[in-house]
C-alpha cells in the first residue's frame, strides 16, 4: 500500500492510498506507535494466559512463548484485576488488540447505518411494551431453550410491577452490529445487541488512536464530521464520542429516577442512608473490566454520578427493597415475604444496596446461562426488575434483542406493526431518500432470515427450502441458537450436522435456532496488533452503531445515536469476539465512491 511520493500532485494524494508502504522497519515502528498510543490511554485489557480465538492462539505463558525484540513487545505491569468479586487475582496487562490501521468502509453505507440507529432504538422499545407479541414469537423458542423459557418466566412473574405503570423507567443501550456485503454493497444487520452492548469506550479510543497516528505519519485522514471537508482528502474518521454519549444516557436515566424519587414519600432502610448510585452489575472475573472502568469514569467526572460494581449474586446476598409500596406486600415467588401470589397490580419499589439507593442498574451480565449457576442470580433479576430502578436493559428489552425477534421482525408485517411513520429520522441526518417509510429503512439492513420452529404454516415451507439448500451448501448460511456473547453459533459441516441430527424440516427440533443467510463480506489488507506481535492479513470488519434509548412509561425521553465500534478479524475466521480472541479494535475510514 505505497503513499504517494512528495512531490505528488494535491489530486493525486487526493486518491491514493493513504498509509505507509509494506516496508518491515515502518510496519515494526507503526505496531510500536500503536502500542504505545493504546497502553498510555488506557486502550488496556487483563492478559490471558491462554486465548480461544484463532488470531495469534497462544496456549502457553506469553511471556515464555513471545521471544519477540523491541519494539514488538509490550511490557507488562502488575495490577490488581477488576473482576468486581473480592479476591480477585492479580492480572498483567496488555494492550487491548487492535488494527494498526482503520479499515476502509464505503461513506454513504456508513451514514446509512448510522441514521438507521434511532429507527433500530424505537423498534426495540416497542417491542418490549408488547409483551403478548414477545411471548407468543418467542413460545417456540423458549420450548426448545431453557434460558429463553427462564427468562419469560421473570417477565411473567414480575410483571404486575411494571404492567400500566406510567413511573416505570427503561434504558437502552444498543448496537446494531453490521457487515458490508460485497454482492450487494449494503451493510446488512448480524444482529441487534439490546444487553451488554460492550466495547464502546475502548472503540471510541481506537477512533482517537488512528487519528492520532494520521496526524504524526502524515496519513492525511480527515477527522471530525465525518470528513466534510473532501478538499483535503477522500478519506475520513468519523466523529466517534461512544464513551460520553453512553455515560450520557446512564446519566440521563440516573437523573430521572432521583428527580421522581425526591419528590414522593419514600422511606429508606435507615436515616443514614446515603447518595443513590448506579449499579454495574459484571460478571465474577469480568473480562471488559477496563472498557466498564472508562465508562464509570465518565459518568463520575461528567455527570457526577458514583457506580459500584456488583455480581448478580451480591444483589442477591445484599440489596434490600425500600418501604415504599402500595400496601400489599405479596411477591410472585413468595421471597422477602408475601404468599406467592400475583393477583393485582404492585408499585415498584425502591432499591438499596449497603443503604445506597439505587437509581440505575447496568446490565453488562445476565445475558447467557453461564450467568446463572444457581437460583440466587434469578432472584436477583427478579429483585430488579421489581425495584425502580432504571434497568439497563428491563427484561422485556432483553428479550426484544433474542435471534428469534430478529427473524420474526424481518417477516412480512412485522415491522410496520411497530415503527410508526413519525419514527423516521429527519432528511438532515440520512442520506437515505427521505420518501423511504421508518420501514423500509429498517428493511434495507436486513439479510436473509428463517425461522424453524414450523409454527407458521407459510414460514414452514420457506424454511423448508432454505434449510434443504444449506444442506448442499452450508457456506451460505449461519445456524444461530438463542444466545448471546459470541462464539455460539455454527457453520460449514457443524451446520449441516445439527440440521441432519434434527430430521431436516422446521419443527420442534430446530425451534431454538433461527437460520441465517451469510452475509459475504467485502475483504482488505489489515495488520493486526495482539500482545504486541502483528500480522499482515486479508481481514474482514464489523460495524457496530451504538444507540441510547429512555422511555419512561410509554413515553420515550430520549432517542439519540451514540458512536460506534469497529472490529476486525481475519477473513477465514468465523466468529467475530474481541474478548475472545478473534477480533481487534479498529475504526471505520470512511471512503467516498468512485465517480
Amino acid at each position: 500500500m505505497p503513499s504517494p511520493p512528495a512531490s505528488a500532485s494535491a489530486s493525486t494524494a487526493r486518491n491514493s492510498d493513504p498509509f505507509d508502504a509494506d516496508d518491515e522497519s515502518i510496519t515494526a515502528s507503526l505496531v510500536a506507535d500503536a502500542v504505545t498510543w493504546a497502553s498510555t490511554h488506557g486502550m488496556v485489557r487483563e492478559r490471558e494466559k491462554r486465548e480461544t480465538g484463532s488470531f495469534f492462539r497462544s496456549d502457553q505463558n506469553l511471556d515464555a512463548s513471545l521471544n519477540l525484540p523491541p519494539p514488538h513487545r509490550h511490557h507488562h505491569q502488575k495490577v490488581v484485576g477488576l473482576s468486581g468479586v473480592a479476591g480477585a487475582p492479580e492480572a498483567a496487562l496488555v494492550h487491548a488488540p487492535l488494527s494498526a490501521r482503520p479499515a476502509p468502509l464505503p461513506r454513504k453505507a456508513f451514514e446509512d447505518a448510522a441514521a438507521a440507529s434511532t429507527l433500530f432504538n424505537s423498534l426495540a422499545a416497542a417491542v418490549s411494551l408488547d409483551e403478548a407479541w414477545l411471548e407468543g414469537t418467542l413460545a417456540a423458542a423458549a420450548g426448545a431453550d431453557d434460558f429463553t423459557a427462564r427468562l419469560l418466566q421473570v417477565l411473567r412473574k414480575t410483571r404486575n410491577y411494571r404492567k400500566g405503570s406510567s413511573e416505570e423507567v427503561v434504558l437502552l443501550l444498543s448496537r446494531s452490529d453490521y457487515l458490508l456485503d460485497k454482492p450487494s454493497s449494503k451493510l446488512l444487520q448480524v444482529e441487534l445487541n439490546t444487553i451488554a452492548s460492550s466495547f464502546g469506550c475502548l472503540g471510541d479510543a481506537a477512533s482517537r488512536m488512528h487519528l492520532a497516528l494520521s496526524a504524526k505519519r502524515g496519513w492525511g485522514i480527515d477527522g471530525g464530521r465525518g470528513g466534510q471537508d473532501k478538499k483535503k482528502s477522500r478519506f475520513s474518521l468519523p466523529e466517534n464520542g461512544a464513551r460520553a454519549a453512553l455515560a450520557s444516557g446512564l446519566a440521563a436515566a440516573f437523573d430521572e429516577v432521583v428527580r421522581n424519587s425526591s419528590s414522593s414519600t419514600s422511606s429508606s432502610p435507615s436515616s443514614s442512608t446515603s447518595s443513590s448510585v448506579c449499579l454495574f452489575v459484571v460478571q465474577p472475573g469480568e473480562k471488559n473490566a477496563y472498557d466498564q472502568a472508562l465508562l464509570a469514569e465518565a459518568l463520575l467526572v461528567d455527570h457526577g454520578v458514583p457506580s459500584v460494581r456488583v455480581t448478580l449474586r451480591e444483589i442477591a446476598e445484599r440489596a434490600t427493597f425500600g418501604e415504599e409500596n402500595d400496601g400489599n406486600d405479596d411477591d410472585d415467588d413468595g421471597g422477602n415475604g408475601g404468599n406467592g401470589k400475583n393477583d393485582g397490580k404492585k408499585k415498584q419499589r425502591p432499591l438499596f444496596l449497603d443503604g445506597r439507593r439505587v437509581a440505575v442498574a447496568y446490565l453488562r451480565a445476565g445475558y447467557g446461562p453461564s450467568d446463572y449457576p444457581s437460583d440466587s442470580e434469578w432472584r436477583a433479576r427478579e429483585v430488579l426488575e421489581m425495584s425502580d430502578a432504571a434497568l439497563c436493559p428491563s427484561v422485556a428489552l432483553q428479550l426484544a434483542g433474542a435471534k428469534k425477534v430478529q427473524q420474526a421482525l424481518a417477516a412480512p408485517g412485522a415491522t410496520e406493526r411497530f415503527l410508526l411513520s413519525d419514527s423516521a429520522p429527519s432528511s438532515s441526518s440520512s442520506s437515505s431518500s427521505s420518501s423511504s417509510s421508518p420501514s423500509e429503512l429498517v428493511r434495507a439492513h436486513f439479510a436473509g432470515l428463517w425461522g424453524l420452529d414450523g409454527a407458521v404454516k407459510e414460514e414452514a415451507a420457506a424454511a423448508n427450502q432454505a434449510l434443504k439448500e444449506a444442506l448442499v451448501h452450508p457456506e451460505n448460511f449461519v445456524l444461530k441458537p438463542q444466545r448471546e456473547g459470541g462464539g455460539n453459533n455454527l457453520y460449514g459441516e457443524q451446520l449441516r450436522a445439527k440440521i441432519l441430527k434434527c430430521g431436516s424440516e422446521a419443527g420442534p427440533k430446530l425451534a431454538g435456532f433461527i437460520l441465517m443467510q451469510r452475509i459475504l463480506p467485502a475483504t482488505h489488507e489489515a495488520l493486526l496488533v495482539r500482545n504486541g506481535v502483528s500480522k499482515r492479513v486479508a481481514a474482514v470488519s464489523e460495524l457496530g452503531i451504538f444507540g441510547i434509548h429512555l422511555r419512561r412509561g410509554t413515553k420515550t425521553l430520549l432517542n439519540e445515536r451514540a458512536g460506534h465500534l469497529l472490529r476486525t478479524k481475519p477473513a477465514d475466521a468465523n466468529e467475530g469476539g474481541v474478548a475472545s480472541g478473534y477480533a481487534v479494535l479498529d475504526s471505520p475510514m470512511l471512503v467516498d465512491e468512485e465517480d
